[in-house]
């Protein structure tokens, strides 16, 4: 019963995987930390500005940093929530979870669906 809900738990977050913004919220995090950079590292801009510009630039990636944290919690909530589930039918699911073979069972399961789901969206 563990492995049947760790693996539909698994299928969940491969799907959540699939459809979450991950890469883009990367990408543009770091689009603005390269620009952050840059400000930095130029001579021609003034102090004063670079501090404007410093600022909105922080308060970018940190927006950038929140959304990328609320979307690894969410793409962990099907974990959350399966293992807190299950855990009052059958205690040990934690267990299961944490140990290498949980954790393997999780990464097969959640690549076999993707390979599969690949195969058969084309």
């Amino acid at each position: 019963m563990i492995w049947l809900v760790l693996a539909l738990c698994s299928l969940a977050a491969a799907e959540f995987a699939m459809r979450l913004p991950l890469m883009a919220s990367a990408t543009r995090l770091a689009k603005v930390a390269s620009k952050s950079f840059a400000v930095i590292g130029a001579s021609q801009v003034s102090d004063h500005w670079k501090e404007k510009a410093i600022s909105r630039y922080s308060r970018d990636m940190l927006v950038g940093s929140l959304k990328l944290a609320l979307l690894s919690v969410a793409l962990l909530s099907p974990f959350i929530v399966g293992t807190f589930a299950v855990s009052l039918l059958a205690p040990g699911t934690e267990d299961a979870l944490y140990s290498w073979q949980g954790i393997a069972w999780c990464t097969l399961m959640a690549t076999a669906y993707i390979l599969v789901r690949q195969r058969i969206v084309r």
